[in-house]
């Protein structure tokens, strides 16, 4: 059993808990290995793969979401299993595809938990989701999509107020997508306490500071600022960002439900592949930029 599969089994055994818990338990995970996991990374693996979500509501709290069987796109009869999961629930699975005829496939993650996926036709996926006791959501990252928050939402929704004070911060340059000491003018910052504590805002007028999230907060500042941060390759269906620009968590999600698979990185960049323009249309909209143009206008002709 790999150390991501026994973390996620101990995160769906305990269910919530607070972000001081799960660094706890993966340091339990890893006694004794000399190869220890980035912390971070395992924290957005396990998040984007839709198995837990962390900082709920902007605490410090997580939550492990319950067990479904997540469809693909593009795949027609191939879904992934998210959400917490015992070796009960494995082994169920693996005989209840034994007996509707479908493919199970397990692969084995460097800083996450397994992958698993069921094939088979979409009738056969949804017997076995039925026979396991659990949801089988046929297109996950378009239900994932529904309950997205446009940015700008979040920005009003976002309590205005000043920085604190004596705190040390910091601000994300946009030319060099990097943060840096000091203040900059027009984009987000982070201001950390002597205790280690941090909090995250964006300049959304003259005099006037929105908290946010990290993530959300980055985006924000590329909406205000009409910053494209994301493209978009129709052709490949490859979603692409720059390295220290990941996606808000509930739309890395989305992404992620496409193939199944978290974000890569290649050349300096993130990127997620599989992503159908109708999805990359979604997200571009909810982090605030233009969605990219459809197909048909760089086809040279007219109707008729």
């Amino acid at each position: 059993m790999t150390k991501g599969e026994l973390l996620l089994y101990w995160l769906t055994h305990v269910r919530e808990g607070s972000w001081p818990s799960f660094r706890r338990a993966l340091q339990a995970v890893e006694a004794g290995e000399e190869q220890l996991f980035n912390v971070v990374r395992m924290r957005s693996q396990l998040s984007e793969l839709a198995h837990v979500e962390f900082f709920i509501s902007g605490t410090n709290r997580w939550l492990t979401f319950a067990p479904l069987l997540g469809g693909l796109c593009g795949s027609s009869g191939v879904a992934a299993l998210c959400g917490g999961r015992t070796p009960r629930l494995v082994e169920t699975l693996a005989r209840s595809c034994d007996r509707e005829g479908c493919l199970i496939n397990v692969s084995e993650a460097p800083d996450g938990p397994d992958q698993i996926r069921v094939a088979g036709s979409p009738e056969a996926v949804s017997r076995v989701a039925l026979d396991v006791g659990i949801p089988y959501v046929p297109n996950l990252a378009a239900a994932l999509s529904t309950g997205l928050e446009p940015i700008q939402v979040s920005i009003r929704a976002a309590a205005p107020g000043a920085g604190p004070i004596n705190w040390s911060v910091r601000s994300f340059d946009l030319r060099t997508l990097r943060w840096v000491d000091g203040l900059l003018p027009d984009t987000a910052y982070e201001y950390e306490s002597r205790h280690g504590g941090r909090r995250y805002y964006v300049r959304a007028g003259k005099h006037e500071l929105r908290e946010l999230d990290r993530r959300t907060a980055i985006y924000a500042a590329g909406h205000f600022n009409q910053l494209a941060l994301l493209s978009y390759n129709e052709e490949t269906r490859r979603l692409v960002m720059p390295w220290g620009v990941p996606l808000p968590e509930a739309m890395a999600r989305v992404a992620a439900a496409c193939s199944g698979s978290p974000a890569t990185a290649h050349e300096g960049r993130l990127v997620y592949d599989g992503v159908p323009a109708v999805i990359a249309s979604v997200l571009m909209a909810a982090t605030g930029q233009r969605p990219p143009d459809p197909h048909w206008l760089s086809e040279e002709r007219s109707p008729g």
